[in-house]
């Protein structure tokens, strides 16, 4: 029980921490030289007040003991993980020290507690599948591709890329890694809407982000569109939920 209480607390304390550090923008000394083309536009970000909100319903009800099943003893404590990771990650992105670089192994850990959840076996009953598993899933997707994005995020933040032509490089590497990721994952997820859905927000953020600024990468718009595309079809060839 006290596991329980403890998973309860830290999904609670997460949107309190985030509204404190306003969210926890990278912090950088000079303005940036060049853009992350793969960073959604400031609006997608709002998904998280939905992770937030999902992981809280996943945390009320395993508290619960008559809700226990098999799946949520196996997921309580990567959850927790990703949970106080979250915290944790807000706490090293305001730095203005070397500690500004430990933002990628906190995500990187998270990325991976979450995706052990997700590779967990079904429950044949719809609600407990709902609230043991489906809740993490946009959890799973956003923070699967942050881990990404956060590393060209900080290069560019922390002004270690020098050249027009490396920044697009690194960022359409990047949206590969992203899309290879978030792929697999889907499957993983039995292409579930929870899962997918993220992908396809993300990716509809970052056209806006490239479209909405002349500054914007025609390449990495259509790389983003076409992993948008590609995780729509797929949900609705397998009729994922």
């Amino acid at each position: 029980m006290i596991l329980r209480i403890i998973v309860l607390l830290a999904a609670v304390q997460q949107p309190i921490v985030a509204a404190m550090s306003g969210m926890g923008d990278l912090a950088a000394g000079a303005a940036p030289a060049y853009p992350t083309y793969i960073q959604p536009a400031s609006w997608a970000f709002s998904i998280w007040g939905f992770i937030y909100l999902a992981s809280i319903a996943f945390a009320i009800y395993q508290v619960i003991p008559k809700n226990d099943n098999q799946l949520l003893r196996a997921v309580r404590i990567p959850a927790l993980i990703a949970f106080l990771g979250s915290s944790l990650w807000l706490y090293f992105a305001a730095s203005v020290s070397w500690t500004i670089w430990l933002t990628i192994p906190t995500l990187i850990v998270m990325a991976g507690a979450l995706a052990y959840i997700v590779a967990q076996p079904a429950l044949p009953a719809a609600t407990p599948q709902l609230f043991s598993y489906n809740t993490l899933l946009p959890y799973a997707a956003w923070t699967g591709i942050a881990q990404w994005l956060n590393v060209v995020a900080l290069m560019n933040a922390q002004n270690v890329i020098s050249t027009g032509a490396q920044n697009t490089a690194l960022n359409v590497f990047f949206l590969l890694c992203i899309a290879g990721y978030t792929i697999y994952w889907l499957r993983r997820a039995q292409y579930s809407i929870w899962y997918g859905g993220v992908i396809i927000w993300a990716s509809i953020g970052v056209i806006a982000a490239n479209t909405g600024s002349p500054e914007g990468s025609i390449i990495i718009t259509t790389m983003a569109g076409a992993l948008g595309l590609a995780a729509m079809a797929l949900i609705r060839q397998n009729a994922g939920g």
